[in-house]
C-alpha cells in the first residue's frame, strides 16, 4: 500500500537499477537496455529537443519545435544507426524560418522520406500551417514538397499531427472551422507520379464547434483514424475518434468510437495510432479507482464493427502520471509516455511498454525511466518504437541548458520472451518449456533456439551459471527464503495443482497468488534479463 519511491526512501527496498522502483517489483517486468542519451549539435536552452519523435530502421527524426533559429521557428534532426552507434546526419529547418513557425511540431519518416510539420507557419494566414517533405538524394536531405490544405486559412493549424503509410500523409487542422469555430478537419496528401498532391480532406458527419477533430491522425493502408479530443460524447469534452476508409478513391467515416465511460473532459481521442489493423486511442484523463490517471483503449475490427479489445493503465496509477497524451505502435508492442509522472521526482516522467501475448490478450510488460532523469524533465513527452527500439523524448532535459531536451534510445527486444526479436510471441518462443530448459543444459546443447531462449548470461552457451541465475534470483519473492527454490521445485509445485503457501512464495513469479502458465513466461523472461 506504498508507492514504490516510498520504499526506497524508506530503505524498505533496494533500487540497483535506479530505475524508481524496487528490485523485487522491477523483476516482475523486463529491463529495458538505454542504448544512448542524444541531443542536437546546436541544441541550447529552450529549444525543446525531443518534442517529436519518429524512428524507421536505422532512421530516426527528433523534433526541436521551440528551437530559435529566429524565436520558436523550430527544427529537426536526422540521425542514422552506424553499426550500432546513432550519429546526427543533418538538421532541417523551414526554407525560410519565421518565428512562431513551430516547425518540427510533429514528425514522420518512412523508407527514406522524411515529413515534418510546422503548424505556425502563416503562408496562408498566421498559423494555417504546413508540412515539409524531404527526401535524401545522393546523401543529402532535400525538400521535395511543401503541403498545405487547398482551402488553409488563418489558425487553422494544419500539421498539429501527422502520421505517413507509404507514400500518403495525414495532416491533422484541428482549428479549421468548416464544421463550426474550431470544429477541425483532416488532409490526405499522395505522391502521384512524383507530385504531392491533396487527395481528401476528412470532416466528422456530425462536427461541431470546439470539437478538434485532427488534433490526432494515423494512418494504414485504406484505414485512417481522426481523434476529436474536445467532443462531448456523454459526458462534457469525454472525446472520441473517427475511423475513415478509402474505397475507389473516396475516403468514408465508417466509425465513431467513443469511450465505454465517458468521463468529464477525459480527452478520449488526444492521441490515436493503428498497426496491423488494431487501433489505439488515448484518453489522458481517464480515471482508474477514483485516481485521474489516463488511458489506452485498443480496437479491432470484428464483422465491420470496431470493438474495444483491451483497456490499458499503467500498474503505477497513483503516481503514474496521464497515460494517453502520446502512443506508437508496432507489431503487438505499445508504447506511451507519461511526461507528467512523479515516480522519482515530480514530472520526472516515465514511459510505459504493454504488449500482446496473444489475440487482445495486452500486458504491461516495462515501466522506463532515464537512467539520469530528475524532476522536470519530462521524460515521456513523445514516443516512437519500431524494430525493438524505442525512443523517448525529455523536451525539459538540461543537459544542453534549461529546457534544451534531449531523446532517449533503447532496446526493448528482451523485455519479453522475444527471442528472435520481431516484437511477436510466436512459434519460435512457444516451443520453450522449463522441462526444455533443463534437458538443454544437461544435454549440453548449442542449439541456437536453445541458447537464445535460455542463455541467461549471454556467453553463447548454455552452463552452470544459467543454473545458478535461476536459483538465486528468477523467484526472488519478498519474504521467502531463495536458497529453497529449485528448477524440480517449480515443475513440481506447478504439476501438483495444489501448491503449499511456501511453493506459491517462492515461485509465483507474477503475484497474482497461485501458480500458472504465466509464472513459466515470467521465469523465461527473468533468464533473458538477469
Amino acid at each position: 500500500g506504498v508507492p514504490d519511491d516510498c520504499d526506497i526512501l524508506a530503505g524498505d527496498e533496494e533500487d540497483c537499477d535506479a530505475d524508481g522502483v524496487p528490485d523485487s517489483c522491477s523483476l516482475a517486468y523486463g529491463v529495458a537496455r538505454e542504448i544512448r542519451k542524444l541531443t542536437g549539435s546546436t541544441t541550447d536552452e529552450d529549444d525543446g529537443f525531443g518534442s517529436a519523435l519518429a524512428i524507421d530502421g536505422d532512421m530516426m527524426v527528433i523534433g526541436a519545435r521551440s528551437d530559435e533559429v529566429i524565436p520558436n521557428s523550430g527544427s529537426a534532426f536526422v540521425f542514422r544507426n552506424n553499426n550500432g552507434n546513432w550519429e546526427e546526419v543533418t538538421k532541417l529547418t523551414a526554407d525560410v524560418p519565421t518565428a512562431l513557425d513551430i516547425f518540427g511540431d510533429k514528425v514522420a519518416i518512412q523508407d527514406g522520406v522524411i515529413a515534418i510539420s510546422a503548424s505556425g507557419d502563416d503562408d496562408l494566414g498566421s498559423g494555417s500551417g504546413s508540412v515539409f517533405v524531404f527526401r535524401e538524394v545522393d546523401g543529402a536531405w532535400e525538400r521535395v514538397a511543401k503541403l498545405q490544405a487547398m482551402d488553409g486559412s488563418f489558425q487553422d493549424n494544419l500539421g498539429s499531427d501527422i502520421d505517413m503509410d507509404g507514400v500518403t500523409i495525414i495532416a491533422g487542422a484541428p482549428n479549421e472551422d468548416a464544421g463550426g469555430n474550431d470544429a477541425g478537419a483532416a488532409y490526405v496528401f499522395r505522391e502521384v507520379n512524383g507530385t504531392w498532391e491533396e487527395v481528401a480532406k476528412l470532416g466528422a458527419d456530425d462536427a461541431e464547434a470546439g470539437n478538434r477533430f485532427g488534433a490526432s491522425v494515423a494512418i494504414e493502408g485504406n484505414i485512417a483514424v481522426v481523434g476529436a479530443y474536445r467532443a462531448s460524447a456523454g459526458a462534457q469534452y469525454s472525446g472520441c475518434a473517427y475511423v475513415f476508409r478509402e474505397s475507389g478513391g473516396v475516403w468514408s467515416q465508417v466509425a465513431k468510437i467513443t469511450p465505454p465511460n465517458p468521463v468529464r473532459t477525459g480527452w478520449f481521442g488526444s492521441c490515436v495510432a493503428i498497426d496491423s489493423g488494431v487501433i489505439a486511442i488515448g484518453s489522458p484523463n481517464d480515471v482508474s479507482n477514483g485516481v485521474v490517471s489516463g488511458s489506452l483503449f485498443v480496437y479491432q475490427e470484428e464483422g465491420g464493427t470496431w470493438s474495444q479489445i483491451a483497456r490499458l493503465t499503467p500498474i503505477q496509477y497513483g503516481l503514474g502520471g496521464h497515460v494517453g497524451r502520446n502512443v506508437s505502435m508496432a507489431a503487438g508492442c505499445i508504447a506511451a509516455g507519461a511526461y507528467d509522472s512523479k515516480i522519482g521526482g515530480e514530472n520526472r516522467g516515465a514511459t510505459y511498454l504493454f504488449r500482446e501475448d496473444g489475440p487482445g490478450q495486452w500486458r504491461q510488460v516495462a515501466t522506463i525511466m532515464a537512467s539520469d532523469g530528475e524532476a522536470g524533465d519530462h521524460f515521456g513527452f513523445d514516443v516512437a518504437i519500431d524494430d525493438g527500439r524505442l525512443l523517448v523524448g525529455a523536451t525539459f532535459d538540461d543537459d544542453d541548458g534549461d529546457a534544451a531536451g534531449a531523446a532517449y534510445v533503447l532496446d526493448v527486444r528482451r523485455l519479453s520472451t522475444d527471442c528472435n526479436s520481431n516484437l511477436l510471441i510466436d512459434v519460435c518462443e512457444t516451443l520453450r518449456s522449463i522441462e526444455d530448459f533443463v534437458a538443454a543444459v544437461i544435454n549440453g546443447s548449442n542449439d541456437p533456439q536453445a541458447v537464445c531462449l535460455y542463455d541467461s548470461d549471454h556467453n553463447g552457451l548454455l552452463d552452470g551459471r544459467d543454473i545458478q541465475d535461476f536459483l538465486s534470483g528468477a523467484f526472488a519473492n519478498a519474504g521467502c527464503d531463495t536458497s529453497d527454490a529449485t528448477i524440480d521445485g517449480f515443475v513440481a509445485a506447478l504439476l501438483s495443482g495444489t501448491p503449499s503457501s511456501t511453493e506459491i512464495c517462492l515461485y509465483d513469479a507474477d503475484d497474482n497468488d497461485h501458480l500458472d502458465a504465466l509464472d513459466i513466461a515470467a521465469f523465461v523472461d527473468r533468464l533473458l534479463n538477469p
